[in-house]
């Protein structure tokens, strides 16, 4: 018996079970973008083209800075901010925000068939004068992708609640729907003076449009009743 977080309830009388072989080889791999803009085009042309990723992942500029923030190696990050510097990407201001954004792509399937993709990859990368760093971060990604979803229960004990939203577009409703949806969500407590930090990721690629993954943050009220109310906002 099954009960979803969205309201599906339901029971389980019968299943098949695919079984694949695993793949020969599975890597997860980063690279930045000078801008979020420059990055929505790359992604584009690769899932157009036809390259052969398993896995692609856009993160906007406040995704990509708080993605960074969370990774808990500051020097690391900083020796990183430098490259990224010198290679003609952004680097952070003060406040920890820089225009550039992250890509994280996987290449899944036998060695012949992802050296490939990734030539092909980093390639197009290169020619949208973006910057491919390697395997460390989607090392990184790969190890905490199902740990995540965990950290709601730390935030909710501190005080903080974390919540999600999703919609899937065509690619010239993009960027005006990413705008509006995280403009809508960062002002919609502004009558009781609370900041809500959000941010957005671009998935699930497809070659007439993507998914766009918005994740907000907020403060809880001091009761239940006024937090929902704050979450209806």
């Amino acid at each position: 018996m099954i009960l979803g977080s969205e309201g599906r309830l339901g029971i389980i009388t019968q299943v098949k079970v695919r079984v694949t072989k695993l793949p020969e080889q599975e890597n997860f791999y980063v690279a930045f973008f000078p801008n979020w803009q420059i990055g929505m085009q790359s992604t584009r042309e690769i899932v157009q083209q036809g390259i052969q990723l398993s896995m692609m992942r856009l993160s906007n500029e406040i995704e990509t800075a708080s993605h960074l923030t969370l990774a808990g190696h500051d020097t690391a990050v900083k020796y990183l901010e430098k490259y990224l510097h010198l290679r003609g990407v952004p680097k952070s201001n003060a406040s920890g925000t820089s225009e550039k954004t992250m890509f994280t792509f996987g290449i899944t399937g036998s060695k012949a068939q992802c050296k490939s993709a990734l030539k092909i990859t980093k390639k197009l990368i290169a020619q949208h004068n973006g910057v491919y760093i390697g395997t460390a971060l989607g090392k990184h990604w790969q190890h905490s992708r199902f740990r995540s979803p965990y950290l709601r229960q730390g935030f909710w004990d501190v005080g903080i609640i974390v919540d999600t939203m999703e919609t899937c577009v065509d690619w010239s409703a993009v960027p005006n729907t990413v705008k509006t949806i995280e403009s809508a969500i960062s002002h919609a407590l502004n009558e009781v003076n609370e900041t809500i930090h959000v941010f957005t990721h671009l998935s699930h690629f497809y070659g007439q449009g993507c998914s766009i993954y918005t994740t907000f943050l907020f403060r809880m009220d001091e009761n239940y009743e006024k937090t929902l109310q704050r979450g209806l906002k």
